[in-house]
């Protein structure tokens, strides 16, 4: 009795990938890399901010929920009275150059 081949037949290990899939392979870890570099640049700055409006958000915006851009909205509206690095944070991130200008 013979046996049957195999279905789908079995390729050698070389076989089973194309030659472009190691190519893509690497691009997709590499856009992986930097896509976490950017995420770790991101949660930088988002602590930076809170270190530097924590208490221009006790005293201007605690009453206000957070969320949907409510608190970054709340700390523009009182641009001018906050602390000197917490105006340049909220200033470079909603794009009003006229708070940062006069240094």
């Amino acid at each position: 009795m013979s046996r049957s081949p195999a279905f789908p037949p079995r390729l050698p290990p070389q076989a089973s990938r194309p030659p472009a899939g190691r190519a893509l392979l690497r691009t997709g870890l590499a856009a992986l890399g930097i896509l976490a570099t950017a995420t770790a640049a991101v949660a930088d700055d988002r602590e930076a901010a809170r270190k530097a409006c924590v208490g221009d958000y006790k005293k201007f915006c605690s009453g206000v929920m957070p969320g949907g851009g409510r608190v970054k909205k709340c700390l523009a509206d009182n641009l001018a009275s906050l602390e000197p690095a917490c105006r340049e944070i909220v200033a470079r991130n909603t794009g009003d150059a006229k708070a940062t200008q006069g240094k």
